[in-house]
């Protein structure tokens, strides 16, 4: 697997279940991703993130979000809904992470502008490689000079 090397590339994830949090940081591992990450537990905590990071230095906005459907408190399509309602997330890509094959959970997060919807799988090869499609492809998209 091809190393993927951007060190300012900046990935939030927001996973309250430890386990899935560390399977995701296994894979970035195993993709040598040299980027920076940004865990929340909860979506309350990533929305705070954004506030300040809009308001003062320090705070980092991420080039890509992954955003668990089943968070406790606010879940991952009120986040989701929070994020494209506010001027500026409304271009962060977002890609919800959910547990389940839903069709309806896929539907809802599609139209509500997600920008990707991986199933979480302990299949480390197909997530791994489905993870790698959608980082390389944001990443790539980042670095086009626009004018």
């Amino acid at each position: 697997m091809s190393s993927i090397k951007h060190s300012e590339f900046t990935i939030a994830l927001v996973e309250d279940d430890q386990f899935d949090a560390d399977f995701f940081m296994r894979v970035l591992n195993s993709m040598n991703f040299e980027g920076k990450i940004q865990r929340f537990v909860f979506g309350e905590e990533l929305l705070d993130h954004l506030k300040k990071a809009y308001s003062t230095n320090g705070y980092k906005v991420p080039d890509l979000i992954f955003l668990d459907i089943g968070l406790p408190r606010l879940n991952g399509k009120e986040v989701l809904r929070a994020l494209r309602d506010h001027p500026k997330s409304r271009t962060i890509p977002i890609i919800m992470l959910s547990g389940s094959n839903s069709k309806r959970d896929f539907t809802e997060s599609v139209t509500m502008g997600c920008n990707g919807y991986l199933i979480k799988s302990h299949e480390r090869k197909k997530f791994s490689e489905l993870c790698t499609g959608f980082i390389s492809s944001w990443m790539q998209a980042s670095q086009q000079q626009f004018m």
